[in-house]
């Protein structure tokens, strides 16, 4: 584990590696102020629904291609997941987050953008 690279997709990583050091080190370098109680004592739960939920917040749908990419993380990550905060989802289909999340068991959402300023269309 100490040789993986700590670059790699987590379409690869998150149903191939259970290591808690390797996850560590990833929240560490990655995440800001990550507390690993707030996801189940894992460093891979906290990690992993940081990341799908980076992706759904930022997502804007240009094209399917673009949803089939989150739709292969969402697949990879689905054991991970069972909490997510989402403060901004604008263009991605709600019910494909519930068919790829089967333990999702707490879910928010805000609806919308933020920082939106000049760019805002009603």
């Amino acid at each position: 584990m100490k040789l993986t690279d700590r670059k790699l997709p987590i379409t690869i990583t998150a149903r191939n590696i259970e290591d808690e050091l390797y996850w560590e080190e990833k929240c560490v370098k990655e995440l800001k102020n990550i507390k690993k109680e707030l996801h189940g004592g894992s460093f891979k739960q906290a990690y992993v629904e940081h990341h799908i939920q980076s992706i759904l917040e930022n997502f804007k749908s240009m094209n399917e291609a673009s949803e089939r990419e989150v739709i292969k993380e969402l697949e990879a990550a689905k054991y991970d997941i069972f909490c997510l905060i989402i403060t901004q989802l604008k263009d991605f289909n709600i019910k494909t987050l519930f068919r790829y999340l089967p333990n999702l068991s707490h879910l928010t959402i805000t609806f919308g953008a933020k920082h939106v300023e000049m760019e805002y269309e009603r």
